[in-house]
């Protein structure tokens, strides 16, 4: 019987260098929940002729949802029909983005909603708050559900 003898090696432990690690955004849902996390900026991402939504190749960009399948819709364009697979918030179900084939995670583009995520968690964005200011506050009242006894 042969035995051999290894000697353990002990490594220095790597110094922690926060200029190496990749930043991360992290986008929110208007309720607070967040939805999306990304690798660059989402205004770095092309955007739509039809609706703005920011469009996510899926074979060349990595991401974590964080959303519930919604309902399937059908959307008139100029073009024809389009079919899309919506998903929603998981904690309010605001529709965040979609995949017009309808085919779930896995179709070539996922759509982010302009204006239905933020970058800062509870912060309304700029362009659908400049909306809120303009609508007049008897409006926003009529709009507001009844809440129950």
């Amino acid at each position: 019987m042969s035995y051999s003898r290894h000697r353990a090696r002990h490594h220095r432990p790597r110094p922690y260098r926060p200029d190496q690690r990749k930043n991360f955004n992290v986008y929110y849902c208007l309720c607070g929940e967040y939805n999306l996390i990304l690798e660059r900026p989402l205004a770095e991402f092309p955007q739509r002729a039809t609706d703005q939504a920011y469009i996510i190749n899926n074979a060349t960009n990595m991401y974590k949802w964080n959303v519930k399948k919604g309902t399937e819709a059908i959307v008139k364009r100029e073009s024809g029909y389009e079919k899309q697979l919506r998903f929603g918030c998981p904690r309010c179900e605001l529709t965040v983005g979609y995949n017009a084939s309808g085919d779930s995670f896995a179709g070539d583009y996922t759509y982010i909603i302009a204006d239905a995520l933020t970058a800062e968690q509870g912060v309304i964005p700029e362009a659908l708050q400049a909306e809120l200011n303009a609508t007049p506050v008897e409006e926003q009242a009529e709009n507001q559900p009844i809440p129950s006894p």
